[in-house]
């Protein structure tokens, strides 16, 4: 991911309301966690603490640019770890930045030879490349606007200008420069 790794980590972390409606309807945020674990060094994009139907939970955020054939195992590894952590259950969400071929989707399923299936993991994977921006614009979700850049029928001047005004009115600064660094990608791209 790169160039866009610091931007939409603190996308996550200026807006953890947002991001907890988008990926879990009904669910009410109760705040950030660390994602860095100490005992191996890896660091997720986000996780957030959220409460739903009076239970506390973790949503693990994850961003992705390119096919990784290994991503379930990676956000498997992220989702124990923080389980481990903080002893709370832990939903994976695995946000698709661009359109890839044939990406792997959930569930991850690892299989045993001559005994059967060892492990089924369930993650939820949201590919903004084939969201409609309408879907996501209906969510009126003001810190996540910047992927709307990267919905289908998203990148157009005027939907980054409708970005820009609403995370001015915010004060949102964070996810100001995210929906600029998408906007200029999105314009080298062409």
């Amino acid at each position: 991911m790169g160039k866009w790794d610091l931007s939409l980590k603190t996308l996550v972390w200026e807006n953890p309301r947002d991001f907890v409606s988008l990926l879990l309807a009904g669910a009410r945020c109760a705040g950030r966690r660390e994602g860095q674990f100490q005992k191996r060094e890896i660091r997720s994009d986000g996780l957030l603490e959220a409460e739903y139907a009076g239970e506390k939970l973790l949503i693990h955020v994850e961003f992705q640019v390119n096919k990784d054939n290994e991503i379930g195992d990676r956000l498997l590894d992220y989702n124990y770890e923080a389980r481990r952590a903080y002893r709370l259950p832990v939903l994976s969400c695995v946000i698709s930045l661009k359109r890839v071929a044939e990406p792997p989707l959930p569930p991850l399923i690892w299989h045993v030879p001559g005994w059967g299936r060892s492990l089924a993991f369930q993650y939820q994977n949201l590919e903004l490349a084939e969201t409609p921006a309408e879907e996501l614009e209906q969510k009126h979700l003001v810190g996540i606007s910047p992927l709307l850049l990267l919905c289908k029928g998203g990148a157009k001047r005027e939907v980054l200008d409708q970005v820009v005004t609403g995370l001015e009115a915010a004060k949102k600064a964070e996810s100001l420069m995210a929906a600029k660094l998408i906007a200029l990608s999105l314009q080298e791209e062409r």
